[in-house]
């Protein structure tokens, strides 16, 4: 009977309460840390993809004016060789990829997906020298009200 119990209040616990993940990438040894992605999650390890894709629709206009700081924090990695144009495209892209893939889950608006994101790695920004993986990953976690979890 007390395995039920438990039982129910673990599920309850995890589809009342998630958590947020930032990692953040470096793309080489010369380059400075940036958003690789921000996801809401289940658990620790289960993470939803693709939310009410049709209904969430990815729209540039949305994040316009915030368009500058996203070159600066969140930008495609391997840009070396593309002229202006081609690498504003890429940007572009990954923008609408992370949009479909993890932001259309998070229960933000397009506009706050990626301002959080942003205020999330800005403000962590500092602590990335303690990455994995040769220094080049990091993940940080948030719950639900974007307060660190240790």
């Amino acid at each position: 009977m007390y395995k039920y119990i438990f039982l129910v209040v673990i599920i309850l616990i995890n589809n009342t309460f998630g958590l947020y993940k930032l990692n953040v990438k470096k793309c080489n040894e010369y380059d400075d840390y940036s958003i690789n992605y921000f996801r809401y999650q289940y658990d620790i390890n289960h993470y939803p993809q693709f939310c009410n894709y049709n209904n969430k629709q990815y729209n540039f206009y949305n994040i316009e004016n915030i368009a500058y700081s996203l070159e600066r924090f969140w930008y495609s990695c391997n840009n070396e060789n593309l002229d202006i144009y081609s690498y504003n495209q890429k940007n572009l892209q990954l923008w609408e990829n992370m949009w479909y893939n993890f932001g259309s889950c998070s229960g933000f608006s397009q506009y706050r997906y990626f301002n959080i994101s942003m205020l999330l790695f800005y403000n962590y920004k500092p602590k990335f020298q303690n990455c994995y993986y040769d220094k080049s990953y990091c993940d940080y976690y948030y719950d639900d009200e974007m307060f660190p979890i240790k």
